[in-house]
C-alpha cells in the first residue's frame, strides 16, 4: 500500500468554513413540518425525451465548485416521499451576461 501526501490549503479550509457557516443558517428540512424545499420540478410532458431547461441567475460573477442534482420528492400518504422526475441525461452551461 502506497503512502499518501496530504497538502493543507488554508484558503480552501477558510472557504469551506464560510460555506458551512452559511449552511447552518438555512432552514432545517423535515418532511413532517414542510420546512425547506422538496425540490424543483418542471411541468410534465407527454413525451419522455422533451428537452427542458432552467436558468439560475446568481446576480454577479460567482465561483461554482459543484452542481448536484437530486430527484424531487413528492408527498404521498401511502409511500412516504418517493423521488421522481430525475433526468436520464443532463448538461450544465455557464453564461456570463
Amino acid at each position: 500500500m502506497g503512502s499518501q501526501v496530504l497538502i493543507w490549503d488554508h484558503a480552501k479550509t477558510q472557504r469551506l468554513a464560510g460555506i458551512d457557516s452559511e449552511l447552518e443558517q438555512l432552514a432545517r428540512f423535515t418532511p413532517r413540518s414542510g420546512v425547506g424545499s422538496l425540490g424543483y420540478r418542471s411541468n410534465t410532458s407527454a413525451e419522455p425525451d422533451t428537452r427542458k431547461s432552467i436558468r439560475i441567475g446568481l446576480g454577479e460573477v460567482t465561483t461554482v465548485d459543484e452542481v448536484v442534482l437530486v430527484p424531487a420528492l413528492f408527498r404521498d400518504s401511502e409511500t412516504g416521499f418517493p423521488p421522481g422526475g430525475f433526468p436520464s441525461t443532463f448538461g450544465t452551461y455557464a453564461l456570463q451576461t
